[in-house]
């Protein structure tokens, strides 16, 4: 549904319209954040039309910022077209009218305008009638039912198996199978969080420069670990193994769709996902473009994004923990949503939203064996309204004596906003070992 929008009647019916600030054009999108802090990108094509002061231009030049009014359809899997794209005021008329009046300017039309009523308007002359008055409080939902279970939510805290809960006592390089078998359906009691559609997470491409933090003792010594986690590990190349489920009921019952695979490369701190395969049929689709639910970012990029001091993370500390053979100190934290770099894209929309969770920090070496997190506070708009990711690390060898520590684990979970429709992804990383531009990716073919 648009955010603060109107429906025009068209040959087709009504469209949805979208007001917001404009942050790219270029031939074949346009893209706008809304007033909610949704980014919305619509297609373009050659019967979109353009307006500006009431008239149809061929050659939009528009500025960053500017107000634009978008109305367009959107197809069945969450992709909107552009087909009128209203120009309403500049980002410099808006910085003007931030500092005092409404510099919109007499000739240009709002496209919001009903002008339907006009003639309505000017044959009654009586006085309005008074505004209805504001209901004291808001209604109360109703109570929940106390034979629905609710959405499934992440099993918090719980390793991924036997064999990881003592990795730390025997911190060696896995040993892949000769051939790899989809893991069975994750149990009812794992669940994912509200969206629509298939949504993809994503963490920023590069991470930001980290400084020691003013605060708890092991939260600082674990800013540093996670800073000497990215300048001295070298570039490697693993096995990503992509389990996707999902489940139309509740509680949940799991169905598996597929197992994506790629070749993860981490070259120059930067993640690169190459020989993409579907159930072990390769593709030369990109991973983004594979559709389903799918997630980056597990490596460095949570890790140094959640201790960055541009994210200005709270951190609590909580309790202690036994995880990954050792006892953890587990904090919980918090991040805002204007600190936020977590990118949850649904189709069309994107939206960084506010996040928390818990981390766990082996007190011995500051080094974290696990991060949690939930996004919260979604726009009411917007496809989903819970989602949910774990990682767990492990110490693990790249073909030398040292010893770094790398994911080898990790969750996704996620539902559609007001529906039982989740999925769940459980992802395995193996067969890490060093990489250079020379090398060549081999790995164990996967059992169909």
């Amino acid at each position: 549904m648009p955010s603060k929008g109107s429906s025009k009647s068209t040959n087709n019916g009504p469209m949805p319209s979208f007001r917001g600030n404009l942050k790219q054009m270029d031939e074949k999108t346009i893209t706008v954040e809304l007033e909610d802090h949704r980014v919305m990108q619509f297609r373009r094509n050659s019967k979109t039309k353009f307006f500006r002061n009431g008239d149809e231009i061929k050659s939009p030049k528009f500025d960053l910022g500017d107000q634009l009014s978008i109305e367009g359809p959107e197809d069945a899997e969450g992709y909107f077209t552009a087909v009128n794209v209203y120009w309403e005021r500049s980002v410099k008329s808006a910085d003007t009218e931030t500092a005092g009046g409404d510099k919109r300017g007499e000739n240009v039309p709002d496209a919001w305008k009903d002008d339907s009523k006009k003639d309505d308007a000017k044959k009654d002359a009586s006085p309005p009638a008074a505004a209805p008055a504001p209901q004291s409080a808001a209604a109360t939902p109703p109570p929940p039912d106390p034979d629905d279970p609710g959405p499934p939510v992440l099993t918090r805290g719980r390793a991924a198996d036997a064999e990881r809960e003592h990795a730390a006592d025997n911190p060696t390089t896995p040993t892949p199978p000769p051939n790899y078998t989809p893991a069975a359906a994750p149990p009812d009691n794992l669940g994912a969080a509200n969206t629509t559609g298939t949504p993809s997470i994503l963490r920023g491409d590069e991470a930001p420069v980290v400084r020691r933090p003013v605060g708890d003792p092991l939260i600082a010594k674990a800013v540093e670990a996670a800073l000497d986690f990215t300048e001295e590990l070298p570039n490697y190349v693993c096995q990503e193994m992509m389990a996707r489920y999902q489940s139309e009921t509740r509680p949940a019952n799991w169905q598996a769709i597929d197992v994506l695979s790629a070749a993860l490369v981490y070259d120059k701190g930067k993640e690169d996902y190459r020989d993409i395969a579907v159930n072990g049929k390769p593709t030369k689709k990109s991973i983004d473009q594979v559709g389903g639910s799918w997630s980056t970012g597990e490596f460095g990029t949570i890790l140094i994004e959640l201790f960055a001091p541009a994210t200005a993370a709270q951190f609590h500390y909580r309790r202690e923990e036994r995880q990954g053979g050792v006892m953890a100190k587990v904090y919980d934290y918090s991040v805002r949503r204007e600190n936020s770099n977590w990118r949850i894209v649904m189709a069309s929309q994107t939206y960084m939203p506010a996040y928390k969770g818990s981390i766990w920090i082996d007190p011995a070496t500051a080094r974290v064996l696990r991060i949690e997190m939930q996004a919260v506070g979604f726009p009411e708009d917007f496809p989903t309204d819970d989602v949910e990711s774990a990682v767990d690390y492990q110490y693990t060898r790249l073909g030398d004596s040292k010893q770094y520590l790398l994911p080898v684990h990790a969750e996704t979970l996620s539902c559609q906003r007001g529906s039982d429709f989740c999925s769940h992804n459980v992802i395995d990383f193996r067969n890490y070992h060093k990489y250079s531009g020379e090398s060549t990716i081999t790995f164990n073919d996967i059992k169909k």
